[in-house]
C-alpha cells in the first residue's frame, strides 16, 4: 500500500532527455487485478509484489515518463509532470505508484541500507524517511543508475545531496487532487498496490517488521 510522506557523491547522468516540455502520451495501462487482494502485513510477501506488478505499468513507460523531468529537477517540474498526467485519469495514476513502489520495494535491502548508513552523510541509525528518500533519488536519476544499485549495492543519487526524488512520491497523488479524484486515487491505490515502499517492508531488508529504522551502521 502506498504511503504518502513518493551527503554527496559524484555527479551522475540523469535519465533526463530533451523533451520535458513535451506533453506525455498517456500509456496503455493494465486492467484492475482480478481476485481479492492480499492482506496488508508489517512485511511483505511474493503475493503483495505479483498484485502490484499486476497493478504496474511497465518499467519502460515509467522510465519514459520520469525521463521528461529536467535534471535537478524541482518542485515546480514535479507539479508540471503532474499537470501533464492529469488527463490520463485514475488507471494511469495507479499504474505509475505501482512501479513506482516495486521500484522503491526493490532497493529496500540490507546491503543498500548498510552502504548508505556508511556513505550517506548520516552518523548514526538511518531513520526510514532517510532511507526512502536515498531510494527515491536513485531512482529518479534512471534506469542505468537504478540498476547499478541492484548490481553493485551502492546508492548513488543526483547531483550531490539534491534530494528531490522525494516529489516522485507524490505526483499521481497532485494530478489526482488537482482533479478533484484523491479519494478514488486513495481507494484505489488501497485496492490495487498491497505492496509498501516504506523502509523495513522488504524481508530482505536490515530490519524487517520494523517501520522505525532502516538499519544500523556497519561496525
Amino acid at each position: 500500500m502506498v504511503v504518502l510522506g513518493l551527503a554527496g557523491c559524484a555527479p551522475l547522468p540523469h535519465v533526463a532527455s530533451e523533451t520535458a516540455q513535451s506533453a506525455i502520451p498517456c500509456p496503455s495501462v493494465p486492467p484492475a487485478p482480478s481476485g481479492e487482494p492480499p492482506a496488508v502485513g508489517d512485511v511483505a510477501t511474493d503475493a503483495d509484489v505479483a498484485y502490484t506488478k499486476s497493478s504496474a505499468m511497465t518499467a519502460a513507460q515509467f522510465w519514459k515518463i520520469v525521463g521528461t523531468l529536467p535534471v535537478q529537477a524541482s518542485q515546480h517540474d514535479f507539479d508540471a509532470l503532474s499537470a501533464k498526467l492529469r488527463p490520463c485519469g485514475l488507471a494511469t495514476w495507479v499504474s505509475f505508484d505501482a512501479r513506482l513502489t516495486l521500484l522503491l520495494y526493490h532497493l529496500d535491502t540490507a546491503p543498500l541500507c548498510l552502504w548508505y548508513s556508511n556513505n550517506g552523510g548520516f552518523p548514526g541509525p538511518v531513520y526510514s524517511d532517510d532511507f526512502l528518500y536515498a531510494r527515491a533519488d536513485t531512482v529518479l536519476a534512471g534506469p542505468t543508475t537504478y540498476g547499478d544499485a541492484l548490481s553493485k549495492n551502492e546508492l548513488r543519487w543526483g547531483e550531490s545531496d539534491q534530494g528531490t526524488g522525494e516529489f516522485l512520491l507524490y505526483v499521481a497523488q497532485t494530478a489526482a487532487d488537482s482533479a478533484g479524484e484523491s479519494d478514488a486515487l486513495s481507494a484505489a491505490e488501497q485496492r490495487d498496490i498491497p505492496l509498501s515502499y516504506e523502509s523495513g517492508t522488504n524481508p530482505a531488508s536490515a530490519s524487517p517488521g520494523d517501520p522505525q529504522t532502516a538499519c544500523i551502521p556497519a561496525s
